[in-house]
Parts: structure tokens; C-alpha cells; sequence
């Protein structure tokens, strides 16, 4: 909230004083509060963790049990910049993989998405980036990557779930797509010019694009792309998918902005990077996403 009113003060508040105080907020003390903020989440996501897991073992000591549901939606309702949907991809997880996975609980599944979050966002160069699991029914999407949430404004940037979606092995899809979206933003922020009230500083990031493609194989042609495609990001259809008795018209209309909406530069790429970690993660590799996240391996 305090990073919106110091940015809202740009039409009110003009001149070097101005603009000094808003670059110290930027670099200084917006971020040491940004880092305490995700830190304190962490802290309390744990928490949430640790009474879920105690939940759990009470339901089947009282043999209550518990049921999951694969949380299926539409992904196309993100609304604005800095709010992308993602899941629904086309790839999907061999069968020994989709096995091990139902063999684990929602609790171990958190915690092996966030393991495989962080360890996507550390290959492609970006700091590890907390992810919530929350009831997304309602936005009709299985994941969603946040600049800024105004819902959550003390989360900063992360990555959210369906909690619905999580005993489903294709939310593996999911986790890799909405990382994409991070990296994506990473590679388009490290390559802006300076703004343009910095009128004396040259645009000197030729060396972020020819660093980036040589160690990540993202051209500059494709963060450009990405730039464009955010500055006027559009949402894929608000409505749920037509029930097959619909009419033929109106689920052509509901597929053909559809495919727009996967065809944009930002969602073509995260699509394929989400089908590509599904179809390639093999039973081995997951099983060592569980070792990193501290989760047991039944053979």
C-alpha cells in the first residue's frame, strides 16, 4: 500500500526532491520492506504447513479421511499487468510419474511444487519467489503469477495455486508455467532502458540481452516480444468453457479467443515451457524434488 501512494505521488509531487525520494523508496527501503514481508509469509506458510499436516494425522487416527479434487479451470481469467493465469496445458506427466504422485499427500505435493518452483526460478536467474496455495474457484484459473496482488499486498511478487489443483499431477504443468512468467518479467526488467525522467543516462543493455541469451537461450528479440505483450496484456475468456449442448456458434467464439489468448507472446512461451517440464520430468527426477523438499521416497 505504501508502494502505490509513493508512485500515486508522481501527479501531485514534481522535482529533483521529488524524484530522489521516490528512487531511495525504490532501492531502499520499499525493498528491505518487500524482503521482511515474503519472509514473515514464509514463516506463517510453514505454520499453515505443519496444522495441516496435524489435521491430517487427526482425521485418520479418528478415520475421518480426506479427499482431493483435481481442481480443473479455465485459464484465461488474469486480469491486468502483473497478473497472469496459468495451467490447462496440453503436456502431460508419464503414468509412473502421475503414480507417485497420488502416493503422496497435499501436504508433501506443496511442498514438492515449491520445490520445483524454487528450483526453476534458480535456473532461469531469478530469486526464489514464495508460492501460496488458495482457493482460485472463483478466478476460474489453476495458478496465477503476481507482480502485485492487491488482494494479498504484503506478498509481494509470487506465485499462487488452486489448492483444488494440487493432488493433480498436471499442476506440475502449472508450477513451471507460472515460474516461466517470473523469469519472463525477470528478463524483460533487467533489459529496460532507464525511465524516462533519467533523461541523462544512456540505455546501456546490450550486454543484459547478449548475457541472458548465452546463458538462458532467450534472444532479445523475444524479451522484446514479452515487453510489448505486457504493456497491453488481455485476458483470455472471462466465461467458463461452453458445456458440450451449447451451441456450435458460441463454443467456436469461446475457442477462438481462446487461442488468441494462448498464441500472445507471454502465454505461447510459458505454455510450452509448462508442457515441456511435464513431458520430460521422469519418476527419478521427481523423486529427487522430493528428497530437496524433505519429503519421503515409497518406492
Amino acid at each position: 500500500m505504501l508502494d502505490v501512494l509513493v508512485r500515486a505521488s508522481e501527479a501531485i509531487w514534481r522535482g529533483p526532491d521529488a524524484e530522489r525520494f521516490r528512487a531511495d523508496w525504490i532501492s531502499g527501503a520499499s525493498q528491505a520492506l518487500r524482503e521482511q514481508c515474503t519472509a514473515l509469509e514464509a514463516a506463517g506458510t510453514l505454520l499453515d504447513e505443519e496444522a495441516e499436516r496435524e489435521e491430517t494425522a487427526s482425521q485418520g487416527e479418528r478415520g475421518d479421511g480426506e479427499s482431493g479434487g483435481s481442481g480443473a479451470g479455465s485459464s484465461g481469467t488474469a486480469s491486468g499487468r502483473g497478473r497472469r493465469a496459468g495451467g490447462g496445458g496440453d503436456g502431460k506427466v508419464s503414468q509412473e510419474v502421475a503414480d507417485a504422485w497420488a502416493a503422496m499427500d497435499p501436504p508433501e505435493q506443496k511442498r514438492v511444487l515449491r520445490e520445483i518452483a524454487a528450483q526453476e526460478l534458480e535456473r532461469q536467474g531469478v530469486d526464489d519467489v514464495p508460492v501460496f496455495f488458495d482457493d482460485l474457484s472463483e478466478d476460474g484459473a489453476l495458478g496465477f503469477w503476481y507482480e502485485f496482488d492487491i488482494r494479498h499486498p504484503l506478498r509481494g511478487e509470487h506465485i499462487q495455486i488452486d489448492e483444488n489443483h494440487v493432488s493433480d499431477p498436471d499442476s506440475l504443468n502449472t508450477v513451471a508455467h507460472e515460474a516461466r512468467h517470473a523469469a519472463q518479467d525477470n528478463w524483460v526488467e533487467e533489459t529496460d532502458g532507464p525511465p524516462v525522467w533519467q533523461f541523462w543516462r544512456e540505455d546501456d543493455n546490450a550486454e543484459d540481452y547478449e548475457r541472458i541469451e548465452e546463458e538462458h537461450g532467450v534472444t532479445q528479440e523475444e524479451i522484446e516480444a514479452w515487453r510489448e505483450n505486457d504493456r497491453d496484456y488481455e485476458d483470455g475468456p472471462t466465461d467458463p468453457r461452453p458445456p458440450e449442448d451449447a451451441p456450435q456458434s458460441e463454443k467456436d467464439a469461446w475457442n477462438e479467443e481462446y487461442e488468441a489468448y494462448r498464441e500472445r507472446p507471454l502465454e505461447d512461451d510459458a505454455f510450452d515451457e509448462g508442457d515441456e517440464f511435464a513431458e520430460d520430468i521422469t519418476l527419478e527426477e521427481l523423486r529427487q524434488y522430493q528428497l530437496d523438499a524433505g519429503v519421503p521416497v515409497i518406492s
